[in-house]
């Protein structure tokens, strides 16, 4: 990852977290997974939904955070 790909991750780190309210950890997850979905050509948003109803489905905490997040 390139100096101007990790301060952009970072960027996008705090916004999830503001806007969300998430932990460092949640959040990053969740860009990370966003990330992911685009270097493959799919939509960020779509992906990251698909990710954490998945996990949320497995009782992963980090997926229950995001969901109750998004819903407040």
């Amino acid at each position: 990852m390139t100096t101007d790909q990790a301060a952009a991750r970072a960027a996008m780190i705090a916004i999830m977290r503001r806007t969300f309210r998430l932990t460092d950890t949640t959040a990053g997850r969740l860009v990370d997974i966003g990330l992911a979905a685009e270097r493959t050509g799919q939509r960020a948003w779509p992906a990251i939904n698909a990710a954490v109803n998945e996990a949320a489905d497995r009782g992963e905490d980090w997926a229950v955070e995001a969901l109750h997040a998004s819903t407040n």
